[in-house]
């Protein structure tokens, strides 16, 4: 019973390790013996980051003396990189922000650029009116003291008509941007 407690302790602890190595882009030398590589590998490519992330690990485990598994990182990275370039994961990485790297390969990288680009437009119409929506209430907290000159309060009031208008101009971007992806299924 003994061997396969320890086995078992092992596995965790090689997948825990391996989990930490793939939120972070460095390794150190406990980090670097630990690591599974193909793990590791499949991990980055789930998350986009590209295949030469793989640079890094070997730069960091060098420090060490110690070598990285390339091959086993890169059987990883395959699996997780067509998880990644998906349809429906492009739409959604782009409408959370993210910045893609240009990760996918050839014949996934339309598709996903496609459905990343959609997102990506929705997101920033969504945080330009976020953006004025804010400026709004900033010159109205303004125009709402006391100590204001006609000058500075008139100033305040033209200031915040314009950023009405281009409110209702960025509305009109983010609908446009939305009606986009819904006429593309998302």
């Amino acid at each position: 019973m003994q061997p396969r407690i320890n086995r078992l302790v092992r596995t965790t602890l090689i997948t825990l390790g391996a989990a930490v190595l793939a939120s972070c882009a460095s390794l150190d030398e406990s980090e670097c013996l630990l690591a599974d590589f193909r793990f590791l590998g499949e991990e980055d490519g789930e998350k986009g980051q590209p295949r030469t992330r793989i640079d890094t690990y070997e730069t960091d485990c060098a420090e060490y003396g110690l070598d990285v598994d390339r091959q086993a990182y890169a059987l990883g990275w395959e699996v997780g990189i067509v998880r990644f370039c998906t349809r429906e994961n492009g739409y959604e990485y782009g409408l959370a922000g993210n910045f893609y790297q240009r990760s996918c390969p050839v014949e996934l990288a339309d598709e996903f650029s496609n459905a990343y680009q959609l997102g990506r437009a929705v997101y920033n119409a969504r945080s330009e009116v976020d953006r004025l929506e804010a400026e709004i209430t900033r010159l109205g907290d303004k125009l709402a003291r006391d100590d204001l000159k006609s000058e500075k309060r008139a100033e305040l009031r033209e200031e915040r008509e314009d950023a009405k208008d281009d409110l209702r101009k960025a509305e009109r971007q983010l609908d446009t941007a939305q009606d986009e992806a819904r006429d593309a299924g998302f």
